[in-house]
């Protein structure tokens, strides 16, 4: 498994980011920012094919995914990175990247197991704001029948619930609509056999 630092301001040039994005010029411009960010190792793949089989020979401690990735999409990529089967390193931070993307664009990356959603055209600041987000906050992981990935909910202690319902008090308050129930779950994105 791929150690994450736990200060990512103090070491940026310790990690490898695998780049996966069919655009040549989005990819220079990512690499770009990358490197102004304080990553010395890039490695850009053009598609998910490639991209697994480069897994087998470098240690990534990021990987960036445009969302429309050929052959299938980064979404079905994604549910491979997360897959023991498909990746030597389904724990390692993943953000996906999107040119226009739609609500249902973020909540197919998020349903995939994305650790962040980053909309193109990037910024440097975009970029260091999830790259921090990503290796300084890092959420537990979570392994279920239909889902593999960071835990989709944000809290700033992982006793939020508890607390706010107390012992003996039941949930009054109502939940706000997920934005994205009208996208398919996890388990319900299609993956092409390899």
């Amino acid at each position: 498994m791929t150690e994450i630092m736990t200060s990512w301001s103090s070491n940026p040039q310790h990690y490898m980011v695998l780049l996966i994005d069919e655009n040549q010029h989005f990819a220079r411009i990512t690499k770009t920012f990358l490197k102004q960010a304080g990553i010395v190792s890039v490695v850009h793949c053009l598609d998910a094919s490639d991209a697994l089989a480069l897994l087998a020979h470098i240690t990534p401690g990021v990987i960036f995914v445009d969302l429309h990735v050929k052959p299938d999409g980064g979404a079905a990529l994604l549910k491979k990175l997360r897959d023991p089967n498909f990746s030597p390193y389904p724990l390692v931070p993943v953000i996906m990247m999107a040119n226009g993307a739609t609500i249902q664009d973020v909540c197919a990356a998020r349903d995939a197991g994305s650790s962040e959603f980053l909309t193109k055209p990037l910024s440097l600041k975009g970029i260091e704001r999830v790259l921090k987000s990503t290796l300084e906050k890092e959420r537990e992981f979570v392994i279920t029948t239909s889902f593999r990935g960071p835990d989709r909910r944000r809290h700033k202690d992982s006793n939020v619930l508890r607390e706010r319902r107390g012992k003996d008090k039941p949930v009054t308050e109502s939940r706000p609509t997920d934005r994205c129930e009208t996208t398919p779950a996890a388990d319900q994105l299609s993956l092409k056999d390899s």
